[in-house]
């Protein structure tokens, strides 16, 4: 509900990864600081949904494909017209090219017990900022950045 734009994210980066802590045998753990930067290319796409429409004002309605604007506004933001999402296809021709800069910061912890196998747990922070400020929903205050916290469990065997 409100959803004005779909905003997707392309990222080219270089990073390193520094040893705080080794295994001086096997079955004990290894803890790493990694960061990463570059670039992130990002793509706003408007988000287009099916609404019934009204025509006039004796309570006459059509159903229309619309996205979010001035004129459509009332519709857009009204749950009992709404049908729902026109697709994925829909607004393709409109997307806008939005580039920015991302870093990537964090701890891996490695828990494997051989080389052969993976178990790591690894948790840090992600940062991204962008040209112009990223709208997404038509209620809500936009942002030129975006930052999240994240954590990963990693596991299985290494090749």
């Amino acid at each position: 509900y409100g959803k004005i734009n779909n905003f997707y994210t392309f990222k080219i980066g270089y990073g390193f990864r520094k040893m705080i802590a080794g295994k001086p045998e096997h079955g004990t753990v290894s803890m790493h600081w990694f960061g990463l930067g570059g670039i992130s290319l990002g793509l706003l796409k408007p988000y287009y949904i099916d609404a019934y429409v009204p025509q006039d004002n004796f309570g006459t309605y059509s159903r229309q494909t619309i996205k979010y604007d001035d004129s459509t506004k009332a519709a857009f933001l009204n749950d009992y017209l709404v049908i729902g999402s026109a697709g994925f296809s829909k607004g393709l021709n409109e997307m806008k090219f939005v580039p920015g800069v991302h870093v990537k910061t964090g701890l891996h912890c490695d828990f494997a017990a051989s080389k052969h196998t993976v178990l790591a747990l690894e948790a840090g922070v992600n940062a991204e900022l962008y040209t112009q400020k990223i709208i997404l929903m038509a209620n809500q205050n936009a942002y030129p950045y975006n930052i999240n916290v994240f954590a990963s469990i990693q596991f299985g065997k290494r090749w």
